[in-house]
């Protein structure tokens, strides 16, 4: 492990091709040109199991900056896609956590939240106190946290 861990830095990818590099020594298990040269096989068979990861890797990289390119967005950007994706999840469950409540709630919370409506307005509009108001966002954000705890470190 700590040979692939030379080539690629990154423990869990490590484990990965480790266990992937025991899988194709043991589907030529029965070939006999193996056994008397099983160490050397083995640093060859993880040696060029590393090479193409980083060479897919590499390909897979110059993608994701050639789709950015194409879709207009900057060098800054387009270096991480990755971003890109992972905001598109968030923001999809911070939909959903917000679609989860009632037709009402949601209104609410969209409007003194995200649109920064004044509460009073609010207030008169749907005919609630403003204790209501602030227990409906609670309720909301509460959700939202539990729902996104996934993307953010503790």
């Amino acid at each position: 492990m700590r040979f692939l861990y030379a080539f690629v830095r990154n423990e869990a990818v490590c484990e990965e091709l480790t266990q992937e590099v025991f899988l194709k020594i043991y589907s030529k298990k029965d070939d006999r040109y193996i056994c008397p040269y099983a160490r050397s096989y083995l640093f060859t068979v993880a040696r060029t199991t590393a090479l193409d990861y980083i060479r897919k890797e590499k390909i897979r990289n110059r993608r994701f900056q050639e789709a950015g390119a194409e879709a207009g967005l900057d060098e800054i950007f387009s270096s991480s896609l990755e971003d890109y994706y992972i905001e598109g999840e968030i923001i999809s469950n911070l939909h959903e956590a917000i679609n989860a409540f009632p037709e009402n709630e949601r209104k609410i919370f969209i409007e003194t939240q995200i649109e920064r409506r004044v509460k009073k307005e609010v207030i008169e509009e749907y005919n609630i106190s403003l204790y209501k108001i602030n227990k409906i966002r609670e309720k909301v954000a509460r959700s939202i946290k539990k729902k996104l705890r996934p993307y953010y470190a503790d």
